[in-house]
């Protein structure tokens, strides 16, 4: 059986390690997001892109920040899941 002091070990390592892989993807999927706003701007102040087409740039920067939150969803749920983390 495992010690108290390792259990309390392990949780705080398990604690720390959620925090930090839950902080790694929120930066990435924030670089993301960035990346498309500045990619719809630079599409909407482009005079080679028909304006008819604005739209469907954007209902694409729409789908990609649906699959970041969703991959932000997965990726808390599979923190949350202390078996994950073992061999």
């Amino acid at each position: 059986m495992k010690s108290r002091q390792a259990k309390k070990l392990e949780y705080k390592l398990n604690l720390e390690l959620k925090d930090k892989l839950n902080t790694g993807i929120v930066d990435v999927a924030e670089q993301i997001q960035n990346m498309i706003r500045m990619i719809d701007i630079k599409l909407k102040m482009s005079k080679t892109i028909l304006t008819n087409q604005d739209e469907v740039f954007s209902d694409k920067a729409q789908q990609k920040h649906s699959i970041i939150r969703e991959l932000q969803e997965s990726f808390k749920d599979f923190v949350q899941k202390s078996e994950n983390f073992y061999d």
